[in-house]
């Protein structure tokens, strides 16, 4: 990634000025952030290395797709056939089943090996934030404290603990690092970090479709460091984003998936009535109480959400304005890499998963930085203080979380607790629980909860 790296001592005079200036008299440097950094995940995340499958997909990668995941000429075949191999799947994720085939070479079917590629792909998703923060004039403290927070917060358990979590993280690093390069050639030029931008933005959009918003993304950002939208060479950016879309159209073709027949009213109407997850996964974000492993927007409350939106509310109003940039910045950010979970057809999915959170929370803690919760006199080391006692907290929520994605039987069990309108669940823990009385009541209530939701009756049946 070195095509975004700049000399920062020959071209620091070359610079636009910070959008924001704020803080100047803290601007303390942290020794050693990337490695603090990297011992925060390691802590709080260890527990994953002993996790086990959850019965929710990882099955099915891991050991339904053994076969193909253990030959590497399936690596190009990624790019031609949808994630899981079903006749009637559309999912197409190749840059994810390439991780899979990699990591299979080294950890067969052992889940350990890929929980532990999950956490370093998590690691390097905390680095790039970081560094996305600094090429964002963030100054040094409370570039940290952001990425700390990042890095351990519960509401991003999903993405890590959960190994088909790993989409969005990858997702999030390709497109910070397209981030990163869209910015640096603005600002120095270079055929390399042209080039690069585009390869990222390839990357992401092999990884997940929503790569799409991307270029949206990009044009916030650069409106923020104030690098020229209409430049020459912000032109030949457009060019080249252009040009990877209709490449990544054409190789998706190829691979003749099955048609969604999503129309457009169904997508808008969709959206409108999923409107109100914004409150509840902003809720996630600010106030982690109400988290679970399979949410949906029928069974999460919204009390949190507005509880969490209010004092978010008060923080940037009591920042009289100083931030507002960076406040209008973070926000646009949150909603352009939220809005693509607004757009799922609710008759594909229900489901509001936590994972999806990864993007959207890098544009929550930008608008963060931009509140009174950052630009105020504190002192350095008292502001320090107070970043580590939250990421404390957060650790330890982060780790009771975790205990859910230690076996199907707690993963489940978390899952009906949380979401108990939801047969799907209902039925996973009837068909996993020892307990025979309690596996005819939970097979019960899937089948009264939904009659025709798929395998409850064979499974109901094969019980029986």
């Amino acid at each position: 990634m070195r095509s975004y790296r700049v000399k920062q001592s020959k071209t620091r005079q070359n610079l636009p000025a910070s959008p924001l200036s704020d803080n100047h008299s803290r601007l303390n440097s942290i020794p050693f952030p990337y490695l603090w950094l990297a011992l925060a995940v390691l802590i709080v995340y260890y527990p994953v290395f002993s996790a086990g499958f959850t019965d929710l997909d990882d099955g099915i990668f891991i050991n339904d797709r053994f076969a193909f995941n253990s030959d590497l000429h399936n690596i190009a075949a990624s790019f031609l056939t949808n994630v899981t191999g079903a006749l009637h799947d559309a999912y197409y994720r190749p840059i994810f089943q390439v991780s899979m085939i990699l990591n299979c070479q080294v950890s067969g079917q052992d889940i350990a090996g890929y929980h532990a590629v999950n956490l370093f792909l998590h690691i390097a998703g905390v680095y790039l934030f970081y560094l996305f923060l600094k090429q964002l004039k963030v100054n040094d403290l409370d570039s940290f404290i952001l990425s700390l927070t990042f890095a351990i917060h519960p509401a991003l358990v999903m993405a890590v603990a959960w190994v088909p979590g790993r989409n969005d993280i990858l997702l999030g690093i390709f497109i910070l690092a397209f981030l990163l390069n869209a910015v640096a050639y603005l600002r120095h030029g270079g055929i390399k970090t042209l080039a690069g931008g585009g390869l990222f933005l390839l990357l992401a959009l092999f990884t997940k479709e929503t790569a799409v918003f991307a270029p949206a993304a990009a044009l916030v950002v650069i409106w923020y460091v104030g690098a020229g939208i209409t430049s020459k060479r912000a032109l030949a950016q457009y060019l080249v984003w252009v040009g990877c879309i209709a490449a990544w159209i054409v190789v998706r073709a190829q691979a003749h998936l099955p048609s969604l027949l999503v129309s457009p009213v169904e997508l808008f109407v969709g959206a409108v009535r999923q409107l109100p997850v914004v409150i509840q996964q902003a809720g996630k974000l600010l106030l982690p109480v109400n988290l679970s492993v399979y949410p949906s927007q029928q069974d999460t409350v919204y009390y949190w959400g507005i509880i969490a939106l209010t004092l978010f509310a008060a923080a940037a109003y009591f920042a009289k304005g100083r931030g507002s940039k960076r406040l209008v910045a973070g926000t646009l950010l949150f909603i352009i890499f939220l809005l693509p979970t607004l757009l799922v057809p609710q008759r594909l999915s229900v489901q509001t998963y936590e994972f999806r959170l990864y993007l959207p929370f890098m544009g929550m803690l930008l608008a963060l930085s931009g509140t009174a919760l950052f630009l105020h006199h504190l002192q350095a080391q008292r502001l320090l203080i107070y970043g580590v006692a939250v990421a404390v907290v957060l650790s330890i929520i982060n780790r009771v979380y975790q205990r859910s994605f230690t076996d199907p039987l707690s993963f489940w069990s978390q899952a009906v607790a949380t979401s108990p309108h939801s047969s799907f669940a209902a039925m996973m823990l009837a068909a996993r629980t020892d307990d025979s009385a309690e596996s005819r009541r939970l097979f019960n209530k899937a089948f009264e909860l939904n009659p025709n939701e798929r395998y409850v009756n064979y499974l109901y049946a094969t019980i029986l």
